[in-house]
């Protein structure tokens, strides 16, 4: 066997070998990547239920009166630069 003739067989075997492995590679990764989209997917979907069942109404209300409270003292804020600066 000469050296051009062993580097030949070495192309034509190592490098389809290395193209197959780096396919099949890839297609893992990609149906890895898609289950870990559904899961994410799925993950999210319990925490919006459990957020839209299981939070107690009493929560959800003071939340807003928080939410509501803070607005109300930021618009008052405002207005009083507002009236500040037209002076």
């Amino acid at each position: 066997m000469t050296f051009e003739s062993f580097w030949l067989l070495i192309v034509k075997i190592l490098v389809p070998l290395i193209v197959a492995y780096n396919t099949w590679l890839h297609n893992k990764l990609a149906r890895i990547e898609d289950a870990a989209a559904s899961d994410r997917r799925t993950f999210y979907d319990f925490k919006a239920d459990v957020a839209a069942n299981y939070v107690a109404k009493d929560a959800l209300r003071e939340m807003e009166l928080r939410i509501t409270t803070q607005i109300n003292r930021i618009d008052t804020k405002l207005d009083r630069l507002i009236e500040k600066d037209m002076t």
